[in-house]
């Protein structure tokens, strides 16, 4: 960015939960294609993970025994990230067989975001196109705070897409009326983990955790 220099290294903040919110601990957190970058989380779920190259896509790993691993899509930061407000969730095999990906597929979590505010939007339409597939896009649901369904996002801003493939790059769009998407908002706007409209696939079954920007056009 014009006026501001890249961060050789970088430091980025997290916190791990569980389905139902509570903190998670021990969990490993480790940078994909370089695992010897890695730490566990605290007590409280946090985590503090150092030495990530500046300037550089990365994405992020997280795993623990009885636990689905989940990861991040890829960020691009030039500047240390906080995402404790967003925190990645871990499922056991048998809540995504209950939240309905078939085992040995994959799932895409995300939430539209309002990136003045960072306050979830209601009413957003979300499409997820497919790497391996581009002419057959994933189905994708709204999560109405206790189950699925309705044909745009509700107050939470959450959305699902299920059973994606292995290996698949899940590229995720959104629209709603009189606002302007935005795939890659610049870092030290956002604060957090949010430059990702992209699941990279991992090993089936994989959890993944993508948000989607939105602009309200002035």
């Amino acid at each position: 960015h014009i006026g501001k220099e890249l961060a050789k290294y970088l430091i980025f903040t997290g916190k791990v939960v569980d389905f139902a919110g509570a903190a998670v601990s021990g969990a490993l957190i480790e940078r994909v294609g370089a695992p010897s970058n890695n730490t566990s989380s605290l007590g409280n779920g946090t985590f503090v993970l150092s030495g990530i190259p500046g300037g550089s896509p990365f994405s992020l790993k997280v795993s623990k025994a009885t636990y689905v691993p989940s990861y991040s899509g890829s960020i691009l930061s030039g500047s240390d990230i906080n995402a404790t407000a967003t925190p990645f969730t871990l499922y056991t095999a048998a809540q995504l067989t209950g939240l309905g990906v078939t085992p040995g597929k994959g799932v895409v979590f995300g939430t539209v975001l309002n990136w003045a505010t960072l306050a979830p939007v209601e009413g957003a339409v979300v499409t997820a196109s497919s790497s391996l597939h581009p002419g057959t896009p994933y189905s994708v649901t709204y999560y109405t705070g206790t189950g699925f369904g309705g044909a745009a996002t509700f107050a939470n801003g959450i959305f699902v897409v299920h059973n994606t493939d292995d290996g698949d790059t899940v590229t995720i769009n959104a629209t709603r009326p009189g606002w302007t998407f935005s795939p890659d908002r610049p870092p030290e706007e956002l604060a957090l983990a949010v430059a990702s409209v992209e699941a990279r696939a991992g090993l089936p079954p994989a959890g993944f955790r993508a948000h989607v920007e939105l602009g309200q056009r002035g």
